[in-house]
């Protein structure tokens, strides 16, 4: 069960790079592309660091109250509505400029401050499940899954765009990596499946 969970573990982790990465690499183009101003989507990306920080602050010590299965749930869920404010983002017409920054902020809110925070449960799920000395090789192991999965999203976010001239089958490509790096974790952090 132990190396069923690490697997699921270290898919997890490796679409957590994937899906991470992808955003923070490319979205201020995204978002240029969609016909903000650079200076906007500079400030977006500069939020990333700040909604990280209060979404550690919030998962973790959620994770450790609710569970990491139902934190994680909770997460990818925002995460994707996230996504799909930032898609609708896309279709509105540059006209209608407060619905277009409210459905902005609204993306920040939930997928930036969503899956930014899922580092903080993934961390404690691997503790709970693999807890002892070898902790340490453990979650260095999982970190290449981090590693690769930080390269190749980039990597195909920039294929994608180059490809098609939209970015929306990446926005598509990064929520269904939010539900598989969330199934992942949800069934290795799950009672009777290794949760806390």
């Amino acid at each position: 069960m132990n190396l069923f969970s690490f697997w699921l573990l270290a898919f997890a982790v490796t679409m957590m790079g994937t899906c991470t990465m992808t955003i923070v690499v490319h979205q201020t183009r995204m978002l240029v592309d969609m016909g903000y101003g650079l200076t906007l989507a500079s400030l977006i990306f500069g939020m990333l660091g700040l909604l990280r920080a209060i979404g550690g602050l919030i998962w973790g010590s959620l994770s450790d109250r609710i569970g990491r299965s139902a934190c994680v749930v909770v997460i990818c869920s925002i995460s994707l509505v996230g996504l799909a404010l930032l898609w609708v983002t896309s279709l509105v017409p540059a006209e209608s400029a407060g619905l277009r920054i409210a459905l902005l902020a609204g993306y920040l809110l939930t997928c930036r401050l969503g899956f930014n925070g899922i580092a903080p449960v993934h961390a404690p799920a691997v503790s709970d499940r693999f807890s002892g000395k070898n902790l340490g090789t453990i979650l260095g192991r999982l970190d290449l899954g981090l590693g690769l999965g930080s390269a190749a999203g980039p990597w195909w976010a920039g294929w994608m765009f180059d490809r098609y001239g939209s970015y929306d089958s990446v926005i598509v490509g990064v929520a269904l990596g939010v539900v598989l790096a969330g199934l992942a974790l949800w069934g290795a952090t799950r009672r009777g499946g290794g949760s806390i």
